[in-house]
């Protein structure tokens, strides 16, 4: 993947327990309506949603992430993450995930716009993929083990590789064990992921996860 060059306004957002991430909003230079310091009242909107979103995540997706990028809405084609950083011979994930803002809806920065559940699920989906990487939470060959036994997915996006289907399965244990109040058709049917994952849904329940704030 090549580097890409944008200007963006940084921000460093802490939490109890010592958790520190730094958020990074894109913003337009070429946009003349727009005086710099207006786009920095903006992008300090953005970064206190992220912020807040963010805070809001369980606390083993929260530890292991130090930047998260996001990427504002032109039109253009947007990575939703960008993992990979070689280091020698192996491939290893940054502490970090890309996000791009139509994830989330017009204006979703300001009260009461966008799709913040969605934006949420999402931010859920690339935390697991830094733990997935970054720890050694996960033993390989359980959650193997675990994926054989059921057969079945959580979600079709699930069924394009492992990686996929590990943090799609995150979602869902979090969704059933935790938000199942929230749950519907879009997010996912509890009785369903609980008949076509449960195997996965006892692997996460095993790890004994600390997922303070949620209750």
């Amino acid at each position: 993947m090549k580097p890409r060059n944008m200007r963006v306004f940084s921000f460093i957002a802490e939490y109890e327990e010592n958790i520190k991430v730094k958020i990074f909003i894109e913003y337009n230079h070429k946009d003349k309506k727009k005086s710099k310091e207006n786009q920095k009242l903006i992008a300090e909107k953005k970064a206190l949603y992220f912020s807040r979103m963010f805070g809001q995540m369980p606390y083993f997706l929260k530890i292991y992430t130090k930047k998260i990028y996001v990427y504002r809405n032109d039109g253009k084609s947007r990575p939703w993450w960008v993992p990979w950083k070689r280091s020698g011979q192996a491939w290893v994930l940054a502490p970090e995930f890309h996000l791009a803002e139509s994830r989330c809806g017009s204006y979703y920065y300001k009260e009461g716009g966008g799709h913040y559940h969605e934006c949420a699920k999402t931010m859920i989906h690339e935390l697991a993929h830094v733990v997935n990487y970054k720890t050694k939470l996960i033993n390989p060959s359980k959650w193997l083990k675990a994926r054989k036994l059921d057969k079945n997915y959580c979600s079709s996006y699930a069924k394009t590789n492992s990686v996929e289907d590990f943090a799609e399965s995150v979602v869902c244990w979090i969704g059933v064990r935790y938000k199942s109040h929230k749950m519907n058709s879009r997010f996912g049917n509890v009785k369903k992921i609980n008949r076509f994952i449960p195997n996965r849904l006892k692997f996460f329940d095993e790890l004994n996860l600390k997922v303070h704030p949620i209750k």
